[in-house]
């Protein structure tokens, strides 16, 4: 797709050269046919290369094309997820970011939440893997409780150029016997986390990233599950 845009972006700005050279010899009378029929050629690869950036969640305003600019699901992950009486590191969420798609100054968004269960003595590490880079790791003690924990992590990453991107996440949990856990921060019984991160992957070639989960101990007390992730692909607001 990006190849085909580029393409007819190449065609268009050919025959709109065609076409300024053409009006010159027109005011100067010295040529009067094939005019139309080459405005009738360019309006027709401006079409083509509207629908195709239409498509690719762009807009051009050079050509007068101007596509919605809407944010859009990339994965809606409801499959769930269980790491429990396990050491080994989990992949809770990955997607494959395709080359082009954060350029220009893009952005992702990334939705995940769940619960966990810790009733008995365990770190738990929550690592962000964006390409070759890993973003943010960090590791807690969970808190021994009998009812579960709620969990939710939010994180977006956005693209400044196309080598450079910058993180800001945000991560809680809160043990609560309802489905509902809503309690005072100061209050023991709640884990909440901050991240900022700055890196230089290239954009224009694919992307992995990826979210996963390690216990330093196993045990059937120990218990991360992820219920849902949904990705968003945030668009370029100019």
């Amino acid at each position: 797709m990006v190849q085909e845009r580029e393409m007819a972006d190449l065609r268009v700005t050919r025959l709109t050269s065609r076409i300024e050279a053409l009006e010159r010899l027109v005011k100067l009378g010295l040529i009067g046919a094939d005019f139309e029929s080459l405005q009738l050629e360019v309006q027709r690869q401006k079409g083509l290369l509207g629908r195709l950036a239409g498509d690719a969640g762009i807009g051009n305003v050079l050509y007068g094309i101007e596509a919605p600019q809407n944010v859009k699901v990339l994965s809606n992950d409801l499959t769930e997820i269980n790491v429990d009486n396990t050491t080994t590191k989990t992949v809770i969420f990955t997607f494959d970011i395709e080359a082009g798609d954060l350029v220009p100054l893009g952005g992702i968004q990334l939705t995940l939440g769940g619960d966990l269960k810790s009733d008995a003595s365990g770190t738990l590490t929550v690592e962000i893997k964006w390409g070759t880079d890993t973003l943010t790791s960090a590791a807690t003690t969970i808190q021994s409780a009998a009812a579960r924990w709620k969990w939710y992590m939010e994180f977006v990453i956005g693209a400044s150029s196309p080598t450079a991107q910058k993180l800001a996440l945000w991560f809680q949990a809160i043990v609560s016997s309802t489905d509902f856990g809503l309690r005072r921060a100061d209050i023991s019984g709640s884990h909440m986390g901050n991240a900022r991160a700055a890196f230089t992957q290239n954009l224009l070639k694919r992307i992995t990233l990826e979210v996963n989960v390690k216990w330093s101990v196993a045990g059937a007390s120990l218990l991360f599950r992820k219920d849902m992730g949904i990705l968003r692909l945030l668009p370029n607001p100019k």
